[in-house]
């Protein structure tokens, strides 16, 4: 399984969900609540946008659970 520390490092920017989702394009916020749940994974696109936004790195954000979960 995949998880994320998605909605940590956005907060901690200071950023609302709506605000990053605006960012980020993405027709829902519904779309981007299934990323920061780990329910979806956005595209590597996506992924290296947010990352940049975030100003960290890709395996900052997503690790694998080797444990599952």
């Amino acid at each position: 399984m995949i998880k994320n520390n998605l909605e940590h490092l956005r907060t901690q920017k200071g950023m609302s969900k709506t605000q990053f989702v605006f960012f980020l394009g993405i027709v829902s916020e519904m779309q981007y609540t299934r990323y920061e749940k780990s329910a979806q994974q956005p595209t590597l696109a996506t992924a290296l946008k947010i990352a940049k936004k975030l100003e960290t790195t890709v395996d900052e954000i997503w690790s694998i659970d080797e444990n599952g979960e």
